[in-house]
């Protein structure tokens, strides 16, 4: 497996970026998102897990505000989810926004996905509260990267 960095212009790994989300994200809930208007993600940051040229796990970031990076669209293949991806995935998008000197990363989480964020460091905000695009329960989540004092 390897870990690629795109943009929404490599449309190869962006069309399978929209039917992995669509299978995992949208599908389960009874929409599509081929219905949603999604021309703002000519601005987000992808991160794939590709295995054999496939795509099996992707996450997308955005600046929200200075030095706050907001993760979304995470979706790994069912068959894979609880196989490491996930993690993997998110080690290294917190590299790329520590770098970048970036000093958090917030998340609107679905309430199954609450347990895997704080895994990975998150802690809960605020919630449940209704998206009213999918209609789910999700929680705002934030974790913050250590600063060395200088």
């Amino acid at each position: 497996m390897e870990i690629v960095k795109y943009k929404k212009t490599n449309s190869s790994l962006y069309t399978q970026t929209l039917a992995l989300r669509d299978e995992i994200l949208r599908r389960p809930l009874g929409l599509s998102i081929y219905d949603e208007n999604l021309s703002y993600e000519v601005e987000n940051i992808f991160f794939g897990a590709l295995e054999n040229g496939k795509l099996i796990g992707t996450l997308n970031y955005f600046v929200k505000e200075p030095q706050t990076a907001q993760l979304c669209a995470f979706a790994v293949k069912n068959e894979r989810q609880k196989s490491g991806i996930g993690s993997q995935l998110v080690v290294q998008l917190f590299d790329e926004l520590q770098q970048l000197n970036f000093e958090k990363c917030i998340v609107e989480a679905r309430d199954t996905a609450v347990g895997f964020y704080q895994k990975q460091g998150f802690t809960v905000t605020a919630g449940p509260i209704k998206n009213l695009k999918t209609t789910c329960d999700d929680f705002m989540m934030r974790v913050e990267f250590y600063k060395p004092s200088r």
